[in-house]
């Protein structure tokens, strides 16, 4: 089958290690009574076992909201986790008066990202519906898709772009990074996409591939600020992520796509 050809039905999961679903929101007031509304839902009883409360960085940087630091300063976040979606998947929930967040770890049962689209999807709904001062600030997915090698060659009959560099004899490649920033007039959609390959142990000299996706529309790009859960799923699922599947297919060799084809 054609590279254009595949859609993201016909595709198995085969390199996804990661996936991040996110909205930037302003203006959620008393984040205990949006947890407690929320809880009460029936839709929402049930998919997750645990819940925890902690303090992270005050920052619009994902990566930097992971750490937890004293109560004074930062970020009052709660966690939900232990989800019972299926097929499981290490999965948490992050939910502040600043942003709310799903982190998925892929195992090898993934299948679709539709089932965390519509929860997040529904998540943000509610509290729209709940808070008539919430409005998106932004809305975003991630895609961390990675694949170690022994040898470097063998990137060639999987990778689109990874070149040999500039190394000259008896240097060796410890590192190599690109990275675009680009913006969709169709879907009105901006996209981070950075390739790495890298030097894992020394020991074993095996070269770790990454493709990072990052996809996301801004709040001067969405047509309403407080959409709700129909239109949130349309935007997570036709615009955002259907770019991401669309840049990963241009990273990857069509050879390789057919090879992962459900049958």
């Amino acid at each position: 089958m054609k590279k254009e050809e595949i859609k993201r039905k016909d595709l198995r999961c085969s390199l996804l290690k990661r996936v991040i679903l996110r909205a930037d929101i302003s203006a959620l007031m008393k984040l205990e009574d949006a947890i407690s509304n929320l809880s009460q839902q029936e839709w929402f009883r049930g998919i997750f076992e645990s819940m925890e409360k902690f303090y992270t960085e005050a920052s619009s940087n994902f990566a930097d909201r992971t750490s937890p630091v004293a109560d004074s300063q930062g970020v009052e976040v709660r966690r939900f986790f232990d989800c019972k979606l299926e097929p499981k998947q290490e999965l948490f929930l992050d939910i502040s008066d600043e942003f709310i967040c799903m982190d998925i770890s892929c195992n090898d049962k993934y299948e679709s990202l539709d089932p965390y689209m519509l929860l997040i999807a529904k998540v943000i709904g509610q509290f729209i519906h709940d808070n008539d001062y919430v409005k998106i600030k932004r809305l975003a997915i991630r895609k961390i898709d990675g694949l170690i090698l022994a040898n470097a060659n063998e990137a060639n009959k999987v990778f689109e772009y990874f070149n040999q560099g500039i190394m000259a004899e008896g240097e060796s490649m410890r590192k190599r990074l690109y990275n675009d920033y680009f913006y969709s007039k169709k879907k009105k959609v901006n996209v981070n996409y950075s390739r790495q390959v890298k030097i894992g142990d020394k020991e074993s000299n095996r070269f770790i591939f990454t493709l990072d996706t990052d996809v996301f529309v801004k709040q001067k790009d969405l047509d309403n600020l407080r959409p709700n859960t129909d239109e949130l799923k349309e935007i997570f699922s036709d615009r955002l992520n259907e770019i991401a599947f669309d840049v990963f297919k241009r990273g990857v060799k069509e050879e390789f796509l057919n090879e992962y084809l459900r049958k």
